[in-house]
């Protein structure tokens, strides 16, 4: 299981990034790093089958020798045992009856080590730390005091350990409604972990954050649907034709529409595979405008 994850894992980034591996010509590394990794899993799978097959044959065979040696010591321990037909055939018949069970043994060790696998896996999961849904504020627009965002002496990290690094020590910020507010500092500086303490996302050690209205976010990364480019702007939402069209001249998506095939109909693949890193981000952005948030977080 360990090795198939391995491969799995493996041929995800290769189609994530089947784009730059063309690009650098990595095919053969790539081809000679999965094939070694294949060989690796096939050598489990052959010891797997051996394994199983003489486990089959065993268990198979089982009745029969039981009923041999069972017959032979019944026959051999006294003179007085007289193996007749009636014993026999009785006997033959109770050992078929164990024979199915006998059988589907080997196939029910493999399930069960299979199904613990899996078991832990989902145990792990299920042990992941819950998100503090409680780590911001929604507050109403009287109780806001004209603030959509506030954050007082917050202090947040990313680590779950309790003697983890504070990422963002001693926060105070303020926003009021209807500005336009840029975060600027160096790399590293802490930008997106304030958009991420904003949303909840990081571990809040002390402070307070409260939002005041409908949040959207744009991430660095676009996230793309598997569907429509209109189905991704839309995210699941009432069509509306005026906004939706307010929307694409915003986001200058209108040249975008004349390249593709179908204009907002055409299929635009998993993460966007076929639009560039702009239209991505462009789609990313329509999505948030259309959802009519009072609130933009764009990273």
């Amino acid at each position: 299981m360990t090795v198939k994850d391995e491969r799995i894992k493996m041929m995800n980034e290769i189609l994530n990034g089947i784009r730059v591996l063309k690009l650098y010509a990595w095919e053969m590394a790539f081809i000679r790093s999965i094939t070694r990794i294949r060989e690796k899993e096939l050598g489990y799978i052959r010891q797997k089958a051996i394994i199983g097959a003489i486990s089959n044959i065993l268990w198979t065979f089982t009745p029969i020798l039981v009923g041999i040696t069972t017959f032979a010591t019944y026959v051999l321990l006294s003179d007085s045992n007289i193996l007749t037909a009636d014993k026999a055939f009785v006997s033959l018949a109770l050992f078929n009856l164990l024979r199915g069970p006998l059988v589907s043994f080997p196939n029910m060790i493999n399930s069960i080590v299979d199904a613990r696998v899996s078991s832990n896996r989902i145990e792990k999961f299920l042990n992941n730390d819950e998100i503090d849904k409680y780590a911001v504020d929604r507050v109403s627009n009287e109780l806001s005091h004209g603030n959509s965002v506030n954050i007082e002496n917050g202090s947040f990290r990313w680590s779950n350990l309790v003697d983890g690094p504070l990422v963002l020590k001693n926060i105070n910020l303020q926003i009021h409604q209807g500005l336009l507010v840029a975060l600027v500092g160096m790399v590293g500086s802490g930008k997106s972990s304030i958009l991420a303490a904003l949303l909840g996302e990081m571990i809040k050690v002390n402070g307070r954050v409260s939002i005041s209205g409908k949040i959207a976010y744009v991430p660095q990364t676009a996230w793309i649907m598997n569907t429509t480019l209109k189905e991704n702007i839309l995210f699941g939402r009432d069509f509306d034709k005026k906004l939706y069209d307010q929307v694409i001249e915003a986001c200058a998506l209108e040249q975008d529409l004349v390249m593709l095939p179908a204009k907002d109909q055409t299929e635009i693949g998993e993460k966007g595979i076929n639009l560039s890193g702009g239209q991505r981000q462009r789609v990313s952005l329509a999505r948030a405008l259309y959802s009519n948030a009072d609130i933009y977080l764009r990273d």
